[in-house]
C-alpha cells in the first residue's frame, strides 16, 4: 500500500512546504549575513489505512492532519492563504501513485481548508508564540477498480457538480410464452438514462439547471450530453425529464435531475447545434476543434486538433441525419461543373424542398456511365442500364448531402440545385 512517506512527500511538492512525519528535529533560524532566516516547520500525522475487504479489488482509506508552525499572526495568515491555494487543483482529483512493490494505485483526494488553531503562548520552540495552520486530508486508495473521481457529467460542456450519480441502459421488454411452458423475452428497444444530485453553482452550469427547472417559457431541447465513466467520455443527445431545485436553511441549494435519450425528431434544437443529411456508408466533417459529432447512428465523436472526423456506418442504412454540437466549419462549396468526377465525392442539394413522389421520371444529372434521376417516384442515381446504385430519397431538403457513385458529368438539367465541396473538386 502507499506509505506515510509517500503521502509526505506528495504534501511537499503541492505545497513546498517541509513535513516531518509524527515527530523530528526542528529546522532553526540562521543568518544569512544581516537577515535571518526562518524555515517553516510542519508535521503530518498518518492515520492507519482502513482496507475493503472486496477480493478482486484492493482498496484502502486513510486520512492524515498535517500542523504548519508559524511564528506571528501574519506569517499563519500567509501560510493559511499558500496551502489553501496550492490545494485548490488537489481536491477532489485523482492521481497515479506507485508504492514500493511497484503497484500501481489510483489515489483519490480530498483536502479540507486549511484553518488556525488556538496561539500557543510561551512556547519552547524557538521563542515567542506559536500559531498552528491546520489542514486535514483524505485518501481512498484503488487498485484494479474505477473510482467515482474519475465520474463526471457535463451538459453542453458545463461540468456538474456532482454528490451522487447513476445511470441505466433501460430496455423495452417482450415476453413470449412458448409451447414447451417457457416464456421468452425479447429487447425490441432500449433508452439511456441519467439520474443525477448535483450541487447549484454560480456558473455556466448553474444557468443551465436553474433554467430547467424554473422557466415555463423555454421549450424542451436537446442537451448535449458527455458522461465520463473512468475518463472514458461518452456522448449523448438528451432531454431533461426531471429538474428539482431542493434548499435548506444555511445549505447551498442542490439539484435532482434525470435525462433520457432524446427523440430529435420530437424535439428542439438551439442556436449550438447544425444538422446535415447524409447519404451513403460514410461520412466526414469539418469543424472547430471540440464540435461533438453525433453521426445519425447512436455514436458519437468529438473533433481533434485536426479538424476533422470521419464514420464508416455499420447499421445497414445509408441515409442518416448528423447533428453537431459547437462550431460547425462546413467546408467551401461550389457550383457543379460538367466535367466533375463525382465518383466518392459528396453532392450537396441546394435547392428548395423537393417532393419528387409523384413526378414523372427524368434524368436531373447526367455522367458518362451513370445519372441521378427521377425513377419511380425517388430520386436514384443509376447506372446508364438503369441499374440502381443508390436510392436517395422521395422528398429532399436543402442541405441534403451524399457521397455520390457516379462519374463524370457529362450534362446537368438544373445547375443551380447542385454543389460539391471545394476541397473535393479543386475551384
Amino acid at each position: 500500500m502507499i506509505s506515510e512517506k509517500q503521502l509526505r512527500d506528495l504534501f511537499e511538492q503541492w505545497t513546498g512546504y517541509p513535513v516531518k512525519l509524527y515527530h523530528g528535529e526542528v529546522e532553526e533560524s540562521y543568518r544569512v549575513i544581516n537577515d535571518v532566516r526562518e524555515p517553516v516547520n510542519a508535521v503530518m500525522e498518518v492515520d492507519a489505512w482502513t482496507y475493503t475487504p472486496i477480493r478482486t479489488v484492493a482498496m484502502a482509506t486513510t486520512a492524515a492532519t498535517v500542523t504548519v508552525i508559524a511564528r506571528s499572526n501574519e506569517d499563519a495568515e500567509k501560510i493559511r492563504a499558500h496551502i489553501n491555494e496550492a490545494l485548490e487543483e488537489i481536491r477532489g482529483s485523482q492521481i497515479r501513485v506507485q508504492d514500493d512493490d511497484g503497484k500501481t494505485f489510483a489515489l483519490s483526494v480530498m483536502a479540507g481548508s486549511a484553518y488556525r488553531d488556538e496561539a500557543i503562548h510561551g512556547t519552547l520552540y524557538g521563542y515567542g508564540d506559536e500559531y498552528d495552520v491546520l489542514v486535514r486530508l483524505e485518501y481512498i486508495a484503488t487498485a484494479n477498480g474505477i473510482s467515482s473521481a474519475d465520474t463526471a457529467l457535463l451538459i453542453d460542456g458545463e461540468q456538474i457538480e456532482i454528490e451522487n450519480m447513476i445511470s441505466s441502459m433501460v430496455s423495452a421488454t417482450e415476453e413470449h410464452p412458448g409451447d414447451d411452458g417457457v416464456t421468452l423475452t425479447a429487447t425490441p428497444s432500449k433508452t439511456f438514462q441519467i439520474e443525477a444530485a448535483a450541487v447549484l453553482l454560480d456558473n455556466g452550469a448553474g444557468a443551465i439547471l436553474t433554467r430547467e427547472a424554473l422557466s415555463l417559457a423555454d421549450p424542451a431541447t436537446v442537451h448535449c450530453i458527455e458522461y465520463r465513466v473512468n475518463n472514458v467520455p461518452h456522448y449523448y443527445m438528451m432531454v431533461f425529464t426531471r429538474c428539482q431545485l431542493g434548499s435548506s436553511e444555511l445549505n447551498n441549494v442542490g439539484v435532482n435531475l434525470s435525462l433520457a435519450t432524446a427523440n430529435t425528431d420530437a424535439v428542439e434544437f438551439d442556436a449550438s447545434w447544425s444538422s446535415v443529411k447524409n447519404a451513403g456508408l460514410t461520412a466526414s466533417i469539418g469543424a472547430e476543434t471540440g464540435t461533438i459529432v453525433f453521426w445519425g447512428d447512436h455514436t458519437a465523436d468529438r473533433v481533434g486538433s485536426g479538424g476533422m472526423v470521419s464514420h464508416v456506418y455499420t447499421d445497414g442504412r445509408d441515409d442518416h441525419t448528423i447533428h453537431t454540437y459547437g462550431r460547425y466549419d462546413k467546408p467551401l462549396t461550389r457550383a457543379l461543373l460538367v466535367g466533375d468526377n463525382l465518383a466518392g465525392k459528396h453532392l450537396i442539394y441546394v435547392g428548395d424542398e423537393w417532393d419528387v413522389s409523384g413526378l414523372p421520371d427524368s434524368t436531373e444529372i447526367s455522367c458518362g456511365a451513370s445519372r441521378l434521376a427521377i425513377e419511380s417516384g425517388y430520386l436514384r442515381e443509376l447506372r446508364d442500364d438503369d441499374t440502381p446504385l443508390v436510392t436517395i430519397t422521395d422528398r429532399i431538403e436543402k442541405g441534403h448531402e451524399w457521397i455520390s457513385s457516379l462519374d463524370v458529368v457529362t450534362g446537368i438539367r438544373d445547375e443551380s440545385l447542385w454543389h460539391v465541396y471545394v476541397a473535393g473538386m479543386g475551384a
